[in-house]
């Protein structure tokens, strides 16, 4: 995987999904920017270690933050750009509560 910046607008949804389930899947962390809910842009690393879809079809992105040291949820419209790292995972996951609004189904390629 390219160590390179690449912005979310230059290509697929669906290659960007696929690039962040590998990131995923192999644990490496990805640095994004992104534009929460209020438009202001923000550069975050981050370890993802939950991808999910909404009821609605909306994709969304569960991981810990290394600037917070907290799980965020980002939805894919939010990331513009993003860079996967060769770094491993570093940060401990928080234990999840029962009944959480984000259970623990990823969403995995098939190969």
């Amino acid at each position: 995987m390219s160590n390179s910046m690449k912005i979310t607008a230059g290509q697929t949804s669906t290659r960007t999904l696929t690039d962040l389930i590998r990131a995923m899947d192999s644990q490496r962390a990805t640095t994004i920017t992104y534009v929460d809910s209020k438009g202001d842009e923000s550069v975050r690393t981050i370890e993802i270690h939950n991808i999910l879809t909404t009821s609605k079809g909306g994709i969304i992105v569960r991981a810990m933050c290394r600037t917070r040291g907290e799980m965020r949820t980002f939805t894919l419209e939010q990331i513009k750009a993003y860079t996967v790292h060769r770094i491993r995972f570093v940060l401990a996951v928080p234990e999840e509560k029962v009944g959480e609004a984000f259970p623990r189904r990823a969403l995995r390629l098939q190969r």
